[in-house]
């Protein structure tokens, strides 16, 4: 304890303490906890408001233990307390008791003195830093990002004579959901840190780097020499983004999409960010880890996506939609042993509207729940009217597509368990249909999911399968039942590599006791291919095309037989306008 500091006991009384003072001149300062605080009691401020002018002994306060004593106006905080805290600890007093003065304890007992004034400055100072500053990065956010975009482009109208121009760059991670998913938040938070710095390097005085939210960037360059320049920094950017970062416990690649916007003088500086914004999605689009300039062609295209996503949600009020349906043949004896339902959109006036111009809109706007819960209980009512109105349509099986947006609601178990009680439909007799990518998702999450599913009684199918990642770890995790093989693998069936590896994949199905239903198929030599193969189960325009409830029953379920041959119709090879599966799959 450093020999200018005493601490006493908050019991000792005036008397006590000035016989102490007195003693030792060295001692300049008394710290005392009264009511959990500390203070410090300077040695001027004791003897001339506690000792008083009489002297030792003939003080009003002599006989009183100090706690009894005014408050003096230093309070004593530990070092390590924040800025902030120490703030709120002096707010807490009454204003008329507050102090003029904060006494800091150092660790190593030393001590000093911060005006309260000095410290509310501070804290002014970091509060308004942290306002405008990403606490993970430290980059400035959005808000930093608006205010200097603003300024910089209030400044091109005023030098138009000098022909100063301005960009816009929006950078977003491609597909950075997976690695807070899978590896978690820490490991997500380091690789955002690793972006920002390389996104910051070289430091560039014309160039403001903002991190504008999740992941998210901005890029404003001042004064680029124009549009080359600026795609150039692009190319740079997604270069240096695409290079491995090296985390705790993985290495992890990014790529990253990124739109740019050149500056316009009718254009605000909101509308330049949300130009490359849009820029941005077209480079998405064009397959992502890529640039995009904005153009205005992207405005119309932006206008007519909000367009539509207004007009889907009117048109599911309206009930324009409508179910069609796909059979799905046993390729021994070619037999009927199911159906897809597909999700059609009859605008009026306009016809059928292909299932790739609004299900990806659907699933944005989170509509699709709504409506694929239309679709479920519209799909299971309609196989029970097939199964009571034919002899053997009970042995059949209905298939729905659902979406990843559907298999993340918390209440999608009860709507699947509501649509079958509601229709009366067997379980078994309902198969749903999910993708691969909803694995890479939260795989554990999706388990989890699908296991309730299946305690319903329903049927699983992993659809799309071979277009996305493919792991036979995950298959013998599933509890699926059904594997679809992805229409692109028929389109380059036929090569020695591709027969094996069709082979490949139904012995593998076999073991782990699935059916294979290979999809899209649509020539006799795809069909000889598969049967070589052994593969079960198919559909595709070869069979027949999706129709309407009304032609299914007509055509198929009038003359259906579960053995022998069925009387399907040689359907064209040619594509079918609007017709892939419901929610976004692609068609069979």
């Amino acid at each position: 304890m450093p020999h200018d500091r005493l601490v006493i006991s908050h019991n000792a009384r005036v008397t006590e303490v000035e016989a102490l003072l007195l003693g030792d001149p060295a001692i300049r300062s008394i710290l005392v906890e009264i009511d959990g605080e500390t203070f410090c009691i300077d040695r001027a401020w004791f003897f001339s408001t506690l000792a008083g002018p009489l002297g030792h002994g003939r003080s009003l306060y002599a006989r009183h233990p100090i706690t009894r004593m005014p408050r003096p106006q230093t309070r004593a905080l530990p070092a390590e307390m924040t800025l902030l805290d120490a703030a709120h600890a002096i707010l807490e007093r009454p204003a008329d008791i507050r102090y003029n003065d904060v006494l800091v304890c150092f660790p190593n007992g030393r001590h000093g003195t911060i005006p309260v004034a000095n410290l509310f400055a501070e804290v002014a100072h970091t509060h308004a830093y942290v306002g405008l500053h990403d606490p993970l990065t430290a980059l400035p956010n959005r808000r930093l990002f608006l205010e200097r975009l603003h300024d910089a482009h209030a400044g091109i109208g005023r030098g138009r004579e000098q022909q100063r121009q301005l960009a816009v760059l929006f950078v977003d991670l491609d597909d950075f959901k997976p690695i807070n998913d899978v590896l978690g938040h820490d490991a997500g938070d380091s690789a955002l840190k690793t972006v920002a710095m390389r996104l910051s390097t070289p430091a560039d005085p014309r160039m403001t780097v903002a991190r504008l939210g999740g992941d998210e960037f901005g890029v404003l360059v001042e004064e680029p020499a124009g549009e080359p320049e600026v795609t150039a920094l692009a190319r740079r950017i997604i270069a240096a983004l695409s290079s491995p970062i090296e985390l705790d416990d993985a290495t992890v690649t990014i790529s990253a999409s990124v739109g740019i916007a050149m500056a316009e003088r009718e254009a605000t500086a909101e509308e330049l960010l949300r130009m490359a914004d849009m820029a941005m999605y077209a480079a998405k689009r064009n397959g992502k880890n890529s640039y995009a300039v904005y153009s205005d062609s992207m405005h119309a295209r932006a206008s007519r996506r909000l367009e539509l996503r207004s007009q889907i949600e009117a048109a599911v009020g309206r009930g324009e939609f409508t179910l069609h349906y796909q059979p799905v043949v046993e390729l021994e004896g070619l037999s009927l042993t199911g159906a897809e339902a597909l999700l059609r959109w009859e605008r009026p006036g306009e016809g059928l509207v292909g299932p790739d111009q609004f299900i990806p809109l659907a699933e944005q706007s989170g509509l699709i729940v709504p409506l694929g819960t239309w679709v479920l209980q519209e799909a299971c009512a309609q196989a029970v009217r097939w199964q009571r109105e034919h002899r053997h349509g009970e042995q059949l099986s209905f298939a729905v597509n659902v979406s990843p947006r559907q298999l993340e609601d918390p209440g999608f178990v009860d709507t699947v368990a509501r649509a079958l009680s509601a229709s009366t439909l067997p379980p078994g007799s309902l198969m749903l249909e999910i993708t691969e990518n909803v694995l890479i998702k939260d795989f554990e999450s999706v388990l989890t999911r699908l296991a309730e599913l299946k305690q319903l009684g329903v049927r699983l199918a992993l659809d799309d399968f071979g277009a996305g990642f493919s792991s036979l770890g995950y298959l013998s995790r599933m509890p699926i039942d059904v594997l679809k093989l992805d229409r692109r693998f028929m389109l380059e069936l036929g090569g020695t590599n591709q027969r094996g590896l069709l082979n490949g994949i139904i012995r593998m199905a076999e073991a782990l006791d699935l059916v294979v239903v290979a999809e899209g198929v649509e020539s006799e030599l795809q069909l000889a291919e598969l049967r070589a193969a052994r593969c079960p189960r198919a559909q595709g325009y070869l069979f027949a095309r999706p129709m309407s409830a009304v032609g299914f029953t007509e055509q198929l379920l009038s003359t259906y037989r579960p053995t022998g041959r069925s009387p399907l119709p040689s359907g064209s090879t040619a594509p079918l306008a609007g017709s892939a599966p419901l929610l976004g799959a692609r068609a069979a």
